[in-house]
């Protein structure tokens, strides 16, 4: 695989379960999370910032025990080399944007019918604009467009696509792995994202987990993710 802006990886041996198993526990506990945090507070705002607070605590914790278990070369997150990769996911973006949105329009004239289940969070959130709540607006703005991607790219791309990807190489050898790991990493990417249709977040699984292989940084498809979700977020509001 291209290296990228970055050397090649040296990984412990049989760490790839262990990657996998760390990447899928994440996602259980905030999962198992979401009804007792609901059940917790009444309004969507109380809600949404309280599963968020949880998913920092997770993310911390996961960057953490990557540097324990692998060094700071699983996520390729450390180092004073970030105005590289953070050019090429903003460039890959941008090129990529016109397609992404015409994925958009044809799974909405096609498979939909015009609606997303996506539309229900831009509307509340559309509200917040024209109630004036600047500072939750602000704050939800950061959540969506810095934490989300932050943490769905380490769990992800970091781990589970990682820990795929080194299970596969020292089970059968390299041939294959990479693209085993990067449908492997899309598929439950997809099923995570169930509220939303697949075949859009799909296509943006594949783009991220793909700026993954190639620079073996996370840096790329966190800010080609975080952009993606500040231009959905405030599109609406400019399309008005």
């Amino acid at each position: 695989m291209p290296t990228g802006t970055h050397t090649p990886r040296t990984l412990p041996e049989d760490i790839g379960p262990t990657l996998v198993a760390g990447a899928l526990l994440a996602l259980v506990t905030l999962s198992v999370a979401v009804a007792p945090i609901a059940g917790a507070f009444d309004d969507f705002i109380s809600v949404f910032f309280a599963r968020y607070a949880l998913s920092v605590v997770v993310g911390l914790a996961l960057v953490a025990a990557a540097r324990r278990v692998a060094g700071d070369g699983l996520l390729g997150l450390a180092g004073p080399r970030i105005k590289g990769p953070a050019l090429i996911g903003a460039g890959v973006y941008l090129a990529a944007l016109p397609g992404i949105l015409w994925v958009h329009q044809w799974n909405e004239d096609n498979v939909l019918g015009g609606e997303e289940r996506v539309q229900e969070t831009l509307g509340t959130f559309l509200s917040l604009i024209e109630a004036g709540e600047v500072v939750v607006v602000a704050a939800m703005t950061t959540v969506l467009v810095v934490v989300v991607p932050l943490l769905e790219e380490i769990v992800f791309r970091g781990w589970l696509m990682s820990g795929v990807r080194e299970s596969i190489v020292r089970a059968v050898g390299e041939p294959g792995a990479s693209s085993v790991a990067v449908l492997v990493s899309t598929a439950v990417f997809v099923g995570v994202h169930a509220q939303f249709t697949w075949l859009p977040i799909a296509v943006m699984g594949i783009i991220l987990a793909v700026l993954y292989a190639k620079t073996r940084t996370l840096w790329p498809g966190i800010v080609f993710h975080g952009l993606h979700n500040l231009f959905t977020l405030y599109y609406p509001v400019f399309d008005k």
